[in-house]
């Protein structure tokens, strides 16, 4: 029986080293340095990258915004129990995560971007791969308990994760939950809309991404996620409305991911390992690529590694150079291409 209900908003942060060419070409991707000044001779473009110093790891920092009213506690332990189905892509990324909730009111509960205490670590809230235990601290953490049995007294049930995310953005550097040179995710747990229905003066995708450019001066990019209630499925809106008639389609933490080139997941699902190892995968996808500074015309691009690496492979998504794995710190990345025409 659900006991409390949550917007888990996993506000995925993951950020890419973003860096700025000679040329005066911002690159948003972490641990990105640039080797060499680009070079554009007619429709030929050449550019080198460092995808990762040799010294590093590549980073990602991720926010998870929970929906803690009252009726979502199912939903937060089952995020809790598959942390493990998540991180276990990221075995090669230093990763870091921050947790807040979706509550932005004046209320006893409205944490209003600030990051929850870890719970059984006094005076801790970001929790790393060296966090002993991390993955029971995750749980004990993202299982709300204001939100069970609170009667009269409970969190808001007007669940605002995109907003939440925008405070919490403001409030990353200083707390040290967003780090230079790192993915930002914002991943949103939820069985609601932004404002309880996504209908009035609410914070859209559009906005929070806006605030975002304005907050990091355009040297970083979002990408968010969210398990919700996908839009158009009827069978789950249905089940969740019999716990809470403040269930709707997460159709602005959907829409989020779409822009920024995230993926959601299914908050109906009966166990969250299959949607956090998608959302996993995705999130190891944003330190695992680069992006050039003109469009390539298709067909043309050839990229080598030095040194060579042929366990690496690579694709090309528009300017972006997307690789099965980050190439091993210290590696040369050099790229050549035909400029595609406007």
């Amino acid at each position: 029986m659900k006991n409390s209900k949550w917007i888990l908003s996993l506000v995925l942060g993951g950020l890419l080293n973003s860096l700025v060419a000679c040329s005066g070409v911002s690159f948003t991707d972490a641990s990105l340095t640039k080797a060499s000044e680009d070079v554009v001779s007619d429709k030929t473009a050449s550019e080198s990258f460092y995808p990762n110093p040799a010294d590093s790891l590549s980073k990602v920092d991720i926010l998870f915004v929970i929906d803690n009213s009252a009726s979502m506690q199912d939903e937060q332990l089952k995020l809790g129990d598959r942390l493990s189905s998540f991180v276990d892509s990221l075995k090669d990324v230093d990763w870091q995560i921050g947790i807040t909730t979706t509550d932005t009111s004046s209320g006893p509960w409205g944490l209003k971007g600030s990051l929850l205490p870890l719970a059984g670590r006094a005076g801790e809230s970001i929790l790393t791969k060296n966090t002993p235990d991390y993955e029971h601290v995750f749980a004990n953490t993202v299982v709300r308990p204001e939100g069970v049995g609170c009667g009269s007294n409970c969190p808001s049930v007007v669940e605002r994760p995109l907003e939440a995310t925008g405070m919490a953005l403001a409030k990353g550097v200083v707390n040290g939950l967003i780090r230079p040179g790192a993915e930002l995710a914002v991943v949103i747990l939820s069985d609601s809309d932004e404002g309880g229905n996504g209908l009035g003066v609410i914070t859209t995708p559009q906005m929070l991404l806006q605030t975002a450019n304005l907050i990091f001066q355009s040297t970083k990019r979002i990408t968010g996620f969210a398990i919700v209630v996908e839009p158009g499925n009827a069978d789950c809106l249905s089940q969740e409305r019999q716990y809470s008639a403040n269930s709707f389609y997460g159709m602005n933490a959907a829409l989020l991911a779409h822009l920024t080139g995230g993926v959601t997941g299914d908050i109906c699902a009966s166990d969250y390992a299959a949607p956090l190892k998608k959302i996993g995968e995705r999130v190891l996808n944003l330190v695992s690529s680069l992006t050039l500074s003109k469009t390539p015309l298709d067909g043309t691009v050839n990229v080598k590694l030095t040194p060579a690496d042929p366990s690496v492979q690579w694709s090309v998504n528009g300017n972006i150079i997307e690789f099965n794995k980050p190439p091993q710190p210290g590696t040369r990345v050099d790229v050549t291409y035909l400029v595609k025409e406007d």
